[in-house]
């Protein structure tokens, strides 16, 4: 009875990682209001695992590795997509064939993942300065800093979401975070970008768990 009422897999992820043979990977499905572990698997002596879903929209994945570092995926209706890459840093180490989407992606955390290296930076340098008044200008000068940095990866994604409006990775764009308290896009600032996102994700994918939370 439960296998009959199972809704047939209609997507595929394949992988291959080198480095990774005997290591367990874990494939996570990434809701509006929660990551849920829904699968896992031993990685073979050829790096190989695969996982198969159903989705009748196009849904983020994560595959979760047992170095705690995750890929980033969109996986869409009839999708088959091959992932390549090597365990040791594996974020930075991978590619996807098989779904635009999650190049898109695999761009947006490269490039937020440059932003947020070179704000830590200058947040430790201010932090390390000692108190007195004569390090003022230098503190001024490392907040300019980091205000630069989060400026050029809000134009960054304000960019991207304009010449990408049609793709689920816009709205993976508006849910970035500078750190954990601070998310890149502000519902104020950035109205219009909410806007552009919830426009073409309704026109597209109006049932979709992701549309919905936009739109509110």
């Amino acid at each position: 009875l439960i296998s009959c009422n199972k809704e047939k897999p209609n997507a595929e992820i394949t992988a291959e990682i080198k480095e990774s043979a005997g290591t367990q990977v874990y494939l996570e499905k990434i809701d509006v209001d929660a990551v849920k572990t829904i699968d896992s698997t031993k990685i073979d002596k050829n790096g190989h695992f695969t996982f198969k879903v159903h989705v009748t929209d196009p849904t983020f994945y994560a595959l979760r590795f047992s170095n705690k570092e995750r890929i980033t995926l969109v996986v869409g209706p009839d999708e088959k997509q091959e992932v390549s890459g090597t365990f040791t840093d594996i974020k930075n180490n991978y590619w996807v064939d098989g779904s635009e989407n999650s190049l898109w992606i695999k761009l947006l955390n490269f490039q937020l993942n440059r932003t947020t290296t070179k704000t830590d930076s200058l947040s430790k340098a201010f932090n390390a300065l000692p108190k007195e008044a004569s390090y003022d200008s230098q503190r001024e000068e490392y907040a300019l800093a980091w205000q630069e940095a989060l400026e050029k990866q809000i134009n960054f994604t304000r960019e991207f979401i304009m010449k990408h409006a049609v793709s689920p990775a816009s709205y993976y764009a508006l849910d970035q975070k500078i750190n954990p308290e601070m998310f890149i896009m502000d519902e104020v600032d950035d109205y219009h970008y909410f806007k552009v996102v919830a426009s073409s994700m309704s026109a597209l994918y109006p049932e979709s768990q992701y549309t919905k939370a936009v739109l509110n």
